[in-house]
């Protein structure tokens, strides 16, 4: 009982740090997590979490809900879907817990079912509560929780961009572009024998080059970009590259067919070794 009347002091008052969320299991910071066809039927864990409530004694029960409108209101409507409430010897004392939904019983799939192709549908998941500021007031404010968006998302991102492309000894390098909502990049390739195009490497979308390794040299390749985003879809291929990796024959060799004249030795110092430094200097730059 102490430490229930203690709680009751320290929260009869608005508390400036109060804070109240959604969020999945999976991460207690992002607000927005995308999912497609797969997951319609699936069990998805989120947790709510209040700290510092606002209120005290005649707080009112937490609610949750699901919205398809563009925004969360102060209580759920007839056209939201429902979760069960969470009174407030809960949240107060508690001041964390989880409850489940399954995406494809979501207000938004009402007309249109979940597992469609070429969509996009937000569903926010909203919570609040009731409270009054102090014994000594007569009004009730509402606290709202930051929502949770949950993104149905079937429609494939446009195409990665190929920007440049360079080979060297058994290996090509593809500098590309891509858009916001491409969250991995995957390099594909096809030899001259091939009858299909085959994934050689995967970078997330953080950077701008992708690495393919294992060409033959002396071999034309076609090389080609696919790009995912959050929820699994693939884009269309890019436009496909040719590249011919070949073997080199060292800093000298690289010198020579830079157009190097010099064969050597001593006299070849004031020629060869300043070109070898800024060929030196080149790939390290590259290989950055």
């Amino acid at each position: 009982m102490h430490r229930l009347a203690t709680l009751l002091v320290m929260t009869s008052s608005l508390t400036a740090a109060a804070q109240f969320t959604i969020r999945t299991s999976a991460s207690t910071s992002d607000t927005e997590y995308a999912f497609g066809a797969s997951d319609c039927g699936t069990t998805l864990t989120l947790v709510w979490t209040v700290t510092g409530a606002f209120g005290g004694v005649t707080n009112g029960n937490l609610k949750l809900w699901a919205t398809s409108a563009s925004s969360c209101a102060d209580a759920p409507t007839s056209d939201d879907l429902s979760f069960d409430d969470v009174t407030p010897s809960t949240y107060l004392l508690t001041t964390t817990g989880t409850f489940t939904v399954t995406p494809s019983s979501f207000p938004g799939f009402a007309t249109t079912a979940c597992g469609g192709a070429d969509l996009s549908v937000t569903t926010r998941i909203c919570g609040a509560y009731t409270y009054l500021a102090s014994t000594y007031s007569s009004t009730t404010s509402v606290a709202q929780a930051s929502p949770l968006a949950l993104v149905y998302d079937t429609k494939p991102p446009s195409a990665p961009t190929i920007t440049a492309v360079s080979a060297y000894d058994g290996t090509a390098r593809i500098t590309f572009s891509a858009n916001s909502e491409v969250t991995s990049i995957s390099a594909q390739v096809r030899g001259p024998d091939d009858a299909e195009f085959t994934t050689k490497a995967t970078v997330d979308s953080s950077v701008t080059v992708i690495k393919v390794t294992g060409l033959t040299n002396g071999v034309e390749y076609q090389l080609r970009l696919l790009g995912a985003d959050a929820a699994g879809n693939v884009s269309e291929p890019s436009e496909a590259i040719s590249a011919t990796s070949k073997q080199t024959s060292g800093f000298y060799g690289v010198y020579l067919d830079a157009g190097g004249t010099d064969a050597g030795g001593c006299s070849a110092a004031g020629g060869f070794i300043p070109l070898l430094v800024v060929l030196l200097l080149r790939r390290a730059t590259r290989a950055r």
